[in-house]
């Protein structure tokens, strides 16, 4: 929930996993949890707003403050990623097949066009 407010999607969007536990020491009952989000959207839009939103730790802190009031503030342990899937389909109007651009040639064009790293 928290995460969802932050980033201003609804929580189907989300999906939240439990990396580790940790017990801070034998006498004390508090746990550490390291969790690792993931947002899926099929809008460009959202993506963007989501790749911002995700980097502000103070708009997490509060979001949770919301929902677990006694909750301490969390931390960022990595910077939010974004990954794309990009289906395409080519079309013609000759006979000639369209031969489809390699894997690393379209990566370099996306790269390039876009300012952003991209993996093939």
């Amino acid at each position: 929930t928290a995460i969802a407010k932050a980033n201003s999607v609804v929580e189907s969007q989300v999906t939240v996993t439990v990396v580790r536990r940790r017990r801070l020491s034998v006498w004390r009952r508090l746990a550490v949890q390291e969790l690792q989000s993931k947002i899926t959207t099929t809008d460009g839009t959202v993506a963007a707003a989501v790749q911002t939103a995700a980097a502000d730790t103070t708009k997490l802190a509060q979001a949770l403050k919301q929902v677990v009031p006694s909750a301490p503030a969390p931390t960022v342990k990595q910077s939010p990623t974004v990954k794309v899937a990009l289906k395409t389909q080519v079309l013609s109007n000759s006979t000639t097949p369209v031969v489809a651009p390699s894997g690393t040639a379209l990566a370099q064009s996306l790269q390039k066009n876009m300012g952003q790293t991209v993996q093939a």
